[in-house]
C-alpha cells in the first residue's frame, strides 16, 4: 500500500474586487508610476548618450587638435572632458537606471493590456483583486530591488596595484 497525500485544497482566490474599483486602482496608482518610470526611462537614456557622446567626441578631437592646432592647452582641456563623461557616466549609471526603468514600465504596461484586454490571468472573476495583486507585488520587487542597491556596500579597494606593461 503506497501511501499517498490528500490533494492539498486550492488556495482561496482573492475577493472579488469590482472592475470599476480595480480600473481606478490602476488609474491612480499603476499608470502614473508606467509614466514615471517612462521618463525616468527617456531621462536616463538622453544622459546616457549625452555623456558616450561628449566622451566620444572629446577622446576623437585630441589627435586632430594635435595634429592641426598643435595645443598643448586644447589637448588637455580635451582629455579632461573626456575622462569627467567617462567619470560621471560610471558614477551616475544611466545606462543601468535606463534598463532598469524600461523593465519596470514595460512589465506594468504589460499588466495594463492584459487586464484590459481580459487575458489570462485577468479572464475570471477575480481579475480585479488579481490585476491589483500583481501591480501591486511588480512595484514592491522594484522598490527592494532600489532599497537593495542602496545599501549595497561599497566595493573593497583591490589590495594590490594591477600588474604594470613592460
Amino acid at each position: 500500500m503506497t501511501d499517498t497525500l490528500p490533494p492539498s485544497p486550492p488556495s482561496p482566490s482573492p475577493s472579488p474586487v469590482p472592475a470599476d474599483a480595480a480600473r481606478a486602482y490602476l488609474d491612480k496608482r499603476v499608470v502614473p508610476q508606467k509614466d514615471w518610470f517612462d521618463k525616468r526611462a527617456k531621462d536616463a537614456k538622453d544622459w546616457h548618450f549625452r555623456l558616450a557622446a561628449a566622451q566620444m567626441v572629446a577622446t576623437a578631437a585630441i589627435p586632430v587638435v594635435n595634429v592641426f592646432v598643435k595645443s598643448v592647452m586644447a589637448s588637455t582641456l580635451l582629455a579632461f572632458v573626456a575622462a569627467l563623461a567617462a567619470g560621471f557616466s560610471q558614477l551616475w549609471r544611466h545606462r543601468e537606471h535606463w534598463e532598469r526603468y524600461r523593465a519596470s514600465a514595460k512589465a506594468l504596461e504589460t499588466l495594463l493590456i492584459r487586464y484590459e484586454l481580459r487575458l489570462p490571468p485577468y479572464d475570471g472573476e477575480d481579475a480585479g483583486a488579481r490585476v491589483i495583486a500583481d501591480a501591486d507585488r511588480l512595484l514592491a520587487e522594484e522598490e527592494s530591488k532600489w532599497t537593495a542597491a542602496i545599501r549595497q556596500p561599497a566595493r573593497p579597494a583591490p589590495q594590490s596595484a594591477p600588474p604594470q606593461d613592460e
